[in-house]
């Protein structure tokens, strides 16, 4: 049985055309053009009589003849298109006196120069990807969706990934996605949308996808041994965040504490990212924020940070939780991270949040001689004498 529905459109409908049954032959059998896509008769839902986004849904429902039961593999084809601004949904359900299973789900795309589809390679019994890292852009958030998921053999798509609604426009953003350990073959699609009704000039934008084997580390942690990770450094010229491994040229230049490892470890940081106060400013305030990508905070989530604060140029050194909740509110909570001649450990517990982000924010005053480093950030969630698992 097909289902399908439209709401809330003024304009749009869905066809379905070629639809063909193969007994004794698996769907992975056939070549994906096995229909004659000749567009002869083809049944299709028409709403463009539909006068305002507040008229109810349109629906149908496209039913086999009762068939009877078969031991051999069954293929079922079709091709299907949508159109329209509203929210389109269709459906492919399984019917039995026992079940009622859904083998389909497609939520509707707008026109072609409207959305647009990534899918990887279908992945088998070896080389399962376990992670899911992607840039994404998007200047007009309210107009364009972006979401990331998995594509079974059998069932509707999972989606594991929606684009945070609080992530600023005309900025790029870092994201990484856990891939559930699957039994069977499976692929992974990035999917983006437009409103097909919006008048700007919205752009949707991925970039660097990877996959990779292993489970994704968290996309606010940051050992800076790839520069500055997925964190935006927001400055004020020429006052910014640096990455090095401790080596400053010029005799105002601080002495840097060795690293040491944390908590009776065995791992010690070789790259710290740092703010240079070695050379005169004009005027002081000048603020430079490393500010972490979106991510979601549960109850168990802590925050651990290694940072070096010393010297007079360094006005203030603070770290800062922003939180987005679902009735639209923000709270952000700051604590102000003290000096020291060594480096220190900052551990803090999160807010629960969908959407939370984490700042560190160095402001410099007017004098020279100091210095303000990170040598590591660190999300989890088990709190330790010094480490975070």
């Amino acid at each position: 049985m097909f289902q399908g529905s439209i709401q809330d459109s003024e304009d749009g409908y869905m066809a379905l055309d070629d639809i063909a049954v193969y007994v004794n032959e698996s769907c992975s059998n056939l070549p994906r053009d096995n229909a004659a896509r000749n567009r002869g008769d083809y049944f299709y839902m028409d709403c463009s009589f539909l006068g305002s986004a507040n008229d109810t849904v349109v629906a149908l429902e496209l039913r086999s003849p009762t068939l009877p039961a078969l031991s051999e593999p069954v293929c079922l084809s079709f091709h299907y298109y949508m159109f329209g601004a509203g929210p389109r949904r269709l459906v492919l359900k399984h019917l039995s006196e026992s079940s009622n299973s859904t083998l389909f789900q497609q939520i509707g795309c707008t026109t072609a120069d409207r959305c647009g589809n990534l899918t990887s390679p279908s992945f088998g019994d070896k080389q399962r990807p376990r992670c899911l890292e992607l840039w994404h852009y998007g200047d007009e958030t309210k107009d364009s969706s972006l979401w990331a998921g998995i594509l079974l053999k059998t069932g509707p798509a999972e989606i594991l990934w929606t684009r945070p609604g609080s992530v600023p426009t005309t900025s790029w953003a870092l994201a990484r996605v856990e891939v559930p350990e699957q039994k069977g073959d499976f692929q992974v699609f990035i999917s983006g949308s437009i409103n097909a009704t919006s008048n700007s000039t919205a752009v949707v934008a991925v970039d660097n996808v990877r996959l990779t084997l292993e489970p994704c580390p968290h996309v606010a942690s940051c050992d800076f041994e790839e520069d500055l990770c997925g964190y935006e450094n927001d400055f004020m010229p020429p006052f910014k965040w640096l990455v090095g491994s401790g080596r400053m040229a010029g005799s105002a230049s601080p002495k840097i504490p060795g690293l040491v490892p944390l908590g009776g470890g065995s791992a010690v940081p070789r790259w710290f990212a740092y703010v240079d106060t070695s050379k005169p400013i004009k005027g002081p305030n000048l603020t430079a924020t490393l500010r972490s990508a979106i991510f979601q905070a549960d109850d168990n989530s802590t925050v651990l940070l290694r940072f070096l604060r010393t010297g007079k140029a360094i006005q203030s050194m603070e770290v800062r939780l922003n939180a987005w909740h679902p009735n639209g509110s923000k709270t952000v909570k700051s604590w102000t991270l003290g000096e020291g001649e060594d480096w220190q450990s900052f551990e803090q517990e999160l807010q629960p949040s969908d959407e939370t982000q984490l700042e560190v924010s160095v402001t410099r005053s007017g004098q020279t001689g100091g210095i303000a480093a990170l040598a590591s950030i660190a999300i989890g969630h088990i709190r330790t004498r010094g480490e975070l698992k």
